[in-house]
């Protein structure tokens, strides 16, 4: 399932996910976007504020799997 998904599910907005991850609004929107390939740390943050499994995600599982992601325009 995909993280906006699932964040949707449980009613929050990427700003709230990131209050509780820990994380910036900015990383949650561009991992939705699939811009970043989150790193193990971000993955966990984001799964423990969810409290969810890491692979339930699908851009979680793209990261470790090192499938390939899309590229922002304006970094081509």
């Amino acid at each position: 399932m995909k993280l906006l998904e699932l964040r949707l599910q449980r009613g929050l907005t990427q700003k709230d996910l990131a209050k509780i991850s820990g994380l910036s609004n900015h990383t949650i929107m561009n991992i939705e976007k699939s811009y970043y390939r989150p790193t193990t740390e971000t993955i966990s943050a984001v799964a423990k504020a969810l409290e969810i499994n890491p692979w339930d995600v699908d851009e979680f599982r793209a990261a470790v799997t090192n499938t390939t992601y899309q590229k922002p325009k304006w970094r081509e």
